[in-house]
């Protein structure tokens, strides 16, 4: 679930999305000619300034996240597993937590080499094997992650959500207490807090096939149609009537929009890169 994806799209492809909430993925998008532009909610608190350009780190997230450019730029992006990110960024992962970080700000100087780097390499591939590379690095100088933690948020992940916290607490022989605290540090968000996430993800693909609404939160494990309601609301900002009708009509609404041509195909990361865990 772990890869590398090259995007370069011409001055004719204004692009504009909203994404919904993620909790599969730590994303580290560099932009190496235009930049993207993420909408202030998502930012860290401060002035914005219109102008400033952004190549964000971005963590597990509770609510939907906007982004535009001018339509031409050309941008890596590569998403790790949250318990990933900790060991290649070298940080906890609380502070990616529903916020898009430069990665000036997270990574100093390393993020400057690589967006350099990636500028001057020659075509997809060469930019590709430099991820490996740099990654790779980064990651033997990192702090180990924990199996246990990994488990529970595959876990969480494979059931969309439906596992009691005490009793995945349980499982791994932690009190509550101690996987929240866990989950926080190493995923950015609280078991519940991913739970809800992958449920809510898993409705909007049963949503996105055609179900009514009232099945759709009866599978995806609801209370009833208003808590899918609710919840939908809360996180997309739309009811789940208006998110399906805007991703049918295709109009800028909450599903993220298809980054189409220019795409280069996505690739695995190294496995060396993934699988640094402890106990």
């Amino acid at each position: 679930m772990s890869c590398y994806r090259g995007f370069r799209l011409g001055p004719d492809r204004l692009h504009r999305a909203k994404e919904v909430p993620i909790g599969m993925a730590v994303a580290l998008v560099i932009p190496f000619d235009e930049k993207l532009q993420l909408t202030p909610s998502q930012l860290p608190s401060g002035p914005v300034d219109a102008n400033a350009s952004t190549s964000p780190i971005g963590g597990p997230k509770t609510s939907r996240t906007g982004e535009e450019d001018n339509g031409c730029w050309s941008e890596v992006e590569v998403t790790f597993a949250p318990w990933a990110a900790l060991t290649i960024f070298g940080t906890t992962l609380q502070q990616l937590a529903n916020v898009a970080i430069e990665p000036r700000a997270l990574l100093g100087p390393r993020a400057d080499d690589l967006t350099e780097a990636l500028a001057t390499a020659v075509g997809w591939k060469e930019r590709f094997a430099l991820l490996d590379v740099v990654l790779t690095e980064w990651a033997r100088s990192g702090p180990a992650s924990s199996t246990r933690v990994a488990w529970a948020w595959q876990e969480l992940a494979h059931r969309a959500g439906a596992v009691p916290i005490p009793v995945l607490a349980r499982r791994v022989g932690w009190s509550q207490r101690q996987l929240e605290k866990r989950f926080r540090e190493q995923i950015g968000l609280t078991p519940k807090a991913i739970a809800r996430v992958f449920r809510l993800q898993r409705a909007l693909q049963l949503l996105d096939s055609g179900l009514p609404s009232a099945e759709v939160a009866t599978l995806a494990g609801y209370h009833d149609q208003a808590h899918f309601g609710h919840d939908c609301k809360a996180m997309t900002g739309h009811a789940p009537g208006r998110f399906i009708a805007c991703r049918v009509a295709g109009s800028p609404g909450p599903w993220s929009a298809d980054r189409g041509e220019g795409q280069a195909p996505g690739v695995p990361m190294p496995a060396s890169i993934r699988t640094a865990t402890s106990v």
